[in-house]
């Protein structure tokens, strides 16, 4: 059918719009392209090869979907400059295959690339997401990464041993040293109820228990923590704290209720007990409502948080909140935060693995109470997080997360989604080369 006058017109109108369009679309893929291909010759050829064998299987995976995005995350022992090489190189090969560059929000499908490490070598998994499917695709690169040996970053590895399980809700516990009767003690705070037990016959037997009166309308996500040390025993809870000398020996150990009349009340924010940050537990809510510490000379007040992680120095204490709207922040020098970190769950922890960094913090996922949860270690580097080593998988959602006095390990509250029980773990980080 031939076009009607009134076509014409309007087909001549626009015809510059569309050429330029078309110029806008070639010169975007011609740039995605121009810019990753530089560095792709610099990599290895082992890892050029992975590149072009991953983005292969990608492009089997996307099919017939020509925009398409990618990022690139590191949780290897490969440095951030090797990690921005192998995305552009993967850029440059999607590219040269015919792919254009999109955000994930306007692409046909999206990629995430995950740099990870196995037993053998360098693992490199992509997760393809198209329409309603996702499909998953990996390769191998068994070369070792082109670091010099004296430079080269200690490995960071999270080991679980779970202590002891029960159906009941558990809030925080605490495991005593093995004693000279060959009798393991500990303690353990739910939400009502504070008990001691005994390890006896390969089994836990209650020897102690106290009831506990907190908030009136505890919230859906109790929360409670235990501060022990040599024989000095504080339970907190929203809305009541106890404290006793010999409490495991005595069955003494006076509570307080209310909210906390003195700082000597108020939960030990770090690992060591010394109050170095002040803050209050919202009574009836699952979260701290603020944190007031010093820089300096100078008092400041931080904003409300659900756990804290702290670094203390000879001059002042960097902290880290997880905050009510889901991000993460540092604060170093004022009430002013100095990064944020996204992608965070509400539970972290300082740590002290002995690798090279002078700070790393275990952090949970953000999964919610129905989903498996995960802890990993980042390093915090010039105000920076940077995942190091690989994640710890958990059967169920992480419901606390609170230091141990030495740094080296955490207290981990988890409920199991097929047993349906709730464990009580301790997670250890070690460094190796």
């Amino acid at each position: 059918m031939r076009l009607s006058r009134w076509s014409h017109s309007l087909l001549r109108a626009l015809l510059p719009a569309l050429l330029l369009v078309v110029s806008l679309i070639a010169h975007s893929h011609a740039t995605w392209a121009q810019s990753s291909a530089q560095p792709a010759a610099q990599l290895p050829p082992a890892w050029n090869d992975a590149v072009a064998r991953l983005v292969s299987k990608i492009a089997g995976s996307a099919g017939s979907q020509r925009t398409i995005s990618i990022s690139v995350k590191n949780i290897s022992l490969l440095t951030d400059a090797d990690a921005a090489g192998i995305s552009r190189a993967l850029k440059a090969e999607l590219a040269r295959l015919g792919f254009y560059p999109r955000d994930a929000s306007s692409s046909d499908a999206q990629v995430v690339v995950t740099l990870s490490e196995g037993e053998e070598g360098h693992v490199w998994v992509a997760q393809v997401k198209r329409e309603a499917a996702e499909e998953t695709t990996m390769v191998s690169v068994r070369e070792p990464a082109p670091w010099d040996a004296q430079t080269r970053k200690p490995a960071v590895s999270l080991q679980r041993r779970i202590i002891y399980t029960q159906p009941e809700r558990l809030a925080d516990f605490s495991v005593a040293d093995i004693a000279a009767d060959n009798i393991i003690r500990m303690i353990v705070l739910e939400p009502t109820r504070l008990a001691s037990y005994h390890f006896m016959s390969g089994q836990w037997r209650i020897a102690l228990a106290k009831q506990l009166h907190p908030a009136a309308f505890p919230p859906r996500d109790p929360r409670g923590m235990i501060w022990q040390r040599s024989s000095e025993l504080n339970a907190y809870l929203p809305g009541e704290y106890c404290t006793s000398s010999a409490w495991s020996e005595e069955g003494d150990l006076p509570c307080f209720s209310g909210h906390s009349p003195s700082p000597d009340l108020n939960w030990p924010l770090d690992a060591q007990g010394t109050q170095r940050g002040d803050a209050d537990f919202q009574r009836n809510r699952n979260y701290f409502d603020g944190l007031a510490t010093f820089y300096g000379q100078l008092p400041v007040t931080l904003p409300a948080f659900f756990t804290a992680a702290v670094l203390s120095t000879q001059d002042d204490d960097r902290w880290i909140l997880t905050e009510l709207d889901g991000k993460a922040r540092l604060y170093d020098t004022s009430a002013k935060p100095s990064a944020t970190f996204s992608g965070w769950g509400d539970d972290i922890a300082t740590v002290a693995t002995g690798c090279a960094g002078d700070w790393q913090v275990l952090v949970t996922g953000t999964g919610d109470w129905t989903q498996p949860d995960h802890i990993q270690v980042y390093e915090i580097r010039s105000r920076e997080a940077v995942a190091i080593g690989q994640p710890l998988e958990f059967p169920g959602p992480i419901l606390a997360l609170w230091p141990s006095n030495d740094m080296r390990s955490a207290r981990v509250v988890s409920r199991n989604l097929q047993t349906g029980l709730y464990e009580a773990s301790i997670v250890s980080a070690t460094c190796s080369e």
